[in-house]
């Protein structure tokens, strides 16, 4: 095994640069070269600058960006690299003493950005959250909803084909097609709707309309159905 290089432990201590990629750093080269040609090189450490100066311009080239503007329209410069150059221009002024602080300090505001902000956020997600589970969970409950109507009316035809039959759905006779015949007035198909006879239970004489039904006594519901519904 080979021992260790000296020089690449000696050089591990330093500021690894290769880490800033090549293409960033071109970036802020486009618009670094534009503002010495413009303004000669390095100028902000001669003439002081302003911090919101570049505030507002890291703002503009942010939002053409954000907006889908790669390049700025007059130089051509990527807005990126102008926004990574003023950044750099920053840093450097307060290094050497040339940048003149005009923020308007506000220590209450950053806080609402560290706390409530980020508790609004974790509010926020909890809140959509529940929405997302009530609507699945009406969802669910609307599917089953209308599996039961399908459910009810096909339980419903199924019986209505048996009535026609005279059978229950299990294919046992139905209670009111149960009695073969009547004795009282000979009349098989009344007396077996209603499973009574209509001479036998008359009060009065034979014109007066039927009165009550001998098996559970209704005045109407077996009349108007046609058949004793107890």
């Amino acid at each position: 095994m080979n021992a260790p290089n000296p020089k690449k432990a000696f050089g591990d201590k330093k500021p690894q640069l290769h880490l800033v990629p090549l293409s960033g750093m071109l970036a802020q080269w486009e618009a670094h070269f534009d503002g010495a040609l413009k303004y000669t090189e390095v100028n902000w450490r001669r003439d002081p600058v302003e911090v919101m100066t570049y505030i507002d311009a890291i703002i503009r080239h942010v939002r053409l960006y954000e907006n889908g503007e790669k390049y700025a329209r007059d130089t051509l410069v990527q807005n990126l690299g102008a926004v990574a150059a003023c950044c750099n221009i920053l840093i450097d002024a307060e290094l050497h003493g040339t940048l003149i602080d005009n923020r308007t300090h506000s220590p209450q505001t950053c806080d609402l950005l560290h706390g409530r902000g980020e508790d609004m956020v974790k509010h926020l997600r909890a809140a959509q959250a529940e929405r997302e589970q009530a609507k699945a969970d009406l969802a669910l409950v609307e599917a089953a909803d209308k599996t039961w109507r399908e459910a009810k009316f096909e339980l419903l035809k199924r019986d209505a084909l048996a009535r026609a039959t005279g059978e229950n759905l299990d294919g046992s006779p139905r209670r009111e097609t149960v009695l073969a015949s009547c004795e009282t007035c000979g009349d098989p198909a009344q007396c077996n709707r209603v499973g009574v006879c209509f001479q036998g239970n008359r009060d009065g004489p034979a014109d007066e309309p039927f009165k009550t039904c001998g098996r559970c006594k209704s005045d109407t519901e077996c009349q108007n159905s046609g058949y004793c519904r107890a």
